[in-house]
């Protein structure tokens, strides 16, 4: 079949659920053979000798297997290519800040007062956003990748549908997104990013009026920072994330967009 996919944004063709399927399975096989030949050749690498040689032939596969992804060639109406360029700056535009993190895990706190204040507990793992192309699929637009979890899952905005690269690929419709933008308070413990705004400060002990509690020795000075919180959902639940940026003036565009459009392309 072949791999280059002609998509128009006004009128979708009747096999078009038919083509994403294939969509996905083959972004689905090329992610795991670029795995496979790594594997094999870290395989090699630490057996030794004996199949050290074979390196450059697993090498030479996985380059074959990256010169095949499946291409997406939009075509747009002027309304259309506005919307998915305001939608794609808005998040270049967050992709600037110095950093953004995913919200793992939120619990509940029962004693603010033992942990600076905060009501919640939250965990965090790093995550990134960037228009650097991936190399199991090309389209003629650029677009940008939402990674985490490592890098094993990203989210791709493409124009027609969000697509979900994980343990399984799945494709999103606009019109079943949700996207939610928030200022939110955060205490940080340790470094606070540049672009950060720093609202006041709280310690790890402290009392109700926000004075330091004097009867802990070890009560070290936290900053409470105001960062941006995005959150995006999907109505199927493929898609449930929370997102912090440091910068909460960078998503300002997002906010502006979803206020237009509610999220949609």
């Amino acid at each position: 079949m072949d791999l280059n996919f002609k998509i128009d944004m006004k009128n979708s063709s009747a096999s078009y659920s038919d083509d994403l399927n294939f969509i996905t399975r083959k972004i689905k096989n090329t992610i795991k053979l670029d795995y496979m030949y790594n594997v094999l050749m870290i395989v090699s690498i630490i057996t030794g000798p004996l199949l050290i040689i074979l390196i450059p032939l697993f090498f030479i596969l996985k380059m074959l297997n990256r010169s095949k992804p499946v291409y997406l060639d939009y075509n747009f109406g002027d309304e259309d290519k506005i919307k998915y360029f305001e939608l794609s700056e808005a998040w270049r535009e967050i992709s600037k800040s110095h950093l953004c993190r995913l919200v793992v895990r939120a619990e509940n706190l029962d004693n603010n007062k033992r942990n600076a204040g905060a009501s919640k507990s939250l965990t965090l793992q790093p995550c990134f956003i960037t228009d650097v192309k991936q190399f199991y699929i090309k389209t003629n637009v650029d677009f940008v990748t939402i990674g985490y979890n490592k890098n094993k899952t990203q989210l791709l905005i493409l124009p027609d549908k969000l697509y979900f690269v994980g343990a399984e690929i799945k494709c999103i419709n606009y019109s079943d997104v949700k996207i939610e933008v928030n200022d939110v308070q955060y205490i940080e413990k340790g470094f606070v990013p540049k672009d950060a705004q720093i609202l006041r400060h709280t310690y790890k002990h402290v009392n109700k009026d926000g004075s330091p509690d004097k009867r802990f020795s070890d009560n070290p000075k936290y900053s409470v920072c105001k960062y941006a919180g995005v959150a995006l959902s999907s109505s199927n639940n493929v898609l449930d994330i929370n997102i912090m940026i440091s910068n909460a003036d960078s998503t300002d565009k997002l906010k502006s967009y979803v206020g237009k459009y509610g999220g949609g392309v």
